[in-house]
């Protein structure tokens, strides 16, 4: 599609009875305010740990040498002791928060990536391009649990083909579809054909290189684990924008909408899941 010939606005949407689509900023998938405290304090702990043995190492060669007389050999080695056991619980749990904040960043990065991934809301006759960001639950909008599967064309359409019989249950449980081929050796554009009316399906906007980006994130980490990547991948986007699950193959979407459903009856959460 061309996005002169489709792109429908926000006024519009609102005209024909869509909820008009919020324009937030896009916010990040996770968030430690505390993370990078942790780092300086325990790393800062390790240091000074560590010049403490600076001047305890030879201190204690000396009293065993007999040269230092005014501490004994059992002190001396007690406080050296102490330190060693201070610098590396210290420079662990430094690593450790080093580790984890560098994870954090990887998953905001996805997380503002995902956000800024356009896609076709079949909400009009002539579809409603939109950023997944504008389906979070902040945004006031129609909110929306992202199902992206990710693989061969073959994959998609096995995907839709699956979901098809549940349309009605994806719907209820705001569950949206958005099949993605990966390789771009692949016409895409037989998902249209196969997904139109199906109010619970979207369709990534090809005009964006976000969507290349994406992909090629979620190969490599695909890649990374060893696993065949010839299998499809499914990611799943909770409502407040966060990653849920990723998993290889074509989800079971009679699970999944029974899962939402049972949380609705039960007055469970539905946001965060």
């Amino acid at each position: 599609r061309s996005s002169r010939g489709h792109r429908v606005s926000v006024q519009r949407a609102a005209e024909e009875g869509f909820q008009a689509f919020s324009t937030d900023r896009l916010r990040a998938e996770t968030d430690d305010p505390f993370g990078n405290f942790r780092v300086y304090f325990f790393g800062g702990l390790t240091v000074l740990a560590l010049v403490g043995l600076v001047f305890l190492i030879p201190k204690c060669i000396a009293v065993a040498m007999g040269v230092n007389k005014t501490a004994t050999l059992a002190s001396v080695g007690q406080d050296t002791l102490i330190n060693i056991v201070a610098a590396a619980t210290c420079a662990f749990v430094t690593a450790n928060d080093w580790k984890a904040g560098e994870m954090r960043e990887v998953m905001r990065n996805e997380g503002a990536l995902i956000g800024r991934l356009p896609v076709w809301l079949q909400y009009t006759k002539e579809g409603i391009r939109a950023p997944m960001s504008e389906l979070r639950e902040s945004k006031g909008g129609p909110s929306k649990r992202v199902i992206l599967c990710v693989g061969d064309l073959a994959y998609c359409k096995a995907a839709i083909e699956s979901s098809t019989k549940l349309g009605d249950a994806m719907e209820r449980c705001d569950f949206l579809l958005v099949p993605v081929v990966a390789s771009a050796a692949e016409d895409s554009s037989a998902l249209a054909a196969v997904s139109i009316g199906k109010r619970y399906i979207a369709l990534p906007s090809g005009e964006s290189a976000s969507w290349d980006q994406f992909i090629q994130m979620q190969l490599q980490k695909v890649r990374e684990q060893g696993m065949d990547e010839a299998c499809g991948q499914c990611v799943i986007i909770r409502k407040n924008g966060r990653v849920a699950t990723r998993f290889l193959g074509i989800p079971d979407f009679g699970a999944i909408t029974s899962e939402v459903a049972a949380r609705v009856n039960a007055g469970l959460d539905t946001v965060n899941i």
